[in-house]
C-alpha cells in the first residue's frame, strides 16, 4: 500500500490505481470469495447467493497477478543490486508468501466440484 500512496502522491494516479487493484484488491477479493463459499459449507450450511460469488471469483482470478508482480520485483532487485545496496524487507517476503498461498488455494479449490 505504500507504493500505491507514493505513486498517487507523485501524480501517477492511473498506475497507482492499477497497482492497488492488481496487488491488493483482487487477491483480497479472491481470498474472501473462497472463504465465503467454503466456511458455510464447513458449518453444513449453504452460502447466500453463490452464483454472484462465483462470478466475482472468476472476475478476480485473472486480475490478481501476484505471480507476475513478484517476478518483476525479483528482476528489479537483481538489476538494482548491481547499482546499489538492496535489502529485501518484510513486505517482499510477505508478498511471496501471499503468492504461494493463492497458488495453493487456487489449485486446491475446484469450482465444479463445489457447484
Amino acid at each position: 500500500l505504500g507504493a500505491v500512496r507514493v505513486l498517487y502522491s507523485d501524480g501517477m494516479w492511473p498506475i497507482a490505481g492499477l497497482v492497488f487493484v492488481t496487488t491488493f484488491l483482487m487477491p483480497l477479493l479472491q481470498m474472501s470469495t473462497m472463504a465465503y463459499m467454503l466456511v458455510p459449507l464447513r458449518l453444513r450450511r449453504l452460502p447466500y447467493r453463490p452464483d454472484i460469488v462465483f462470478r466475482l471469483m472468476h472476475l478476480a482470478r485473472p486480475w490478481g497477478m501476484t505471480e507476475v508482480l513478484i517476478l518483476g520485483m525479483l528482476v528489479a532487485l537483481v538489476k538494482l543490486a548491481h547499482i546499489a545496496s538492496v535489502v529485501p524487507g518484510v513486505a517482499l517476503w510477505t508478498f511471496a508468501a501471499l503468492m504461494l498461498l493463492l497458488a495453493a488455494a487456487s489449485a486446491a479449490f475446484d469450482p465444479h466440484e463445489l457447484w
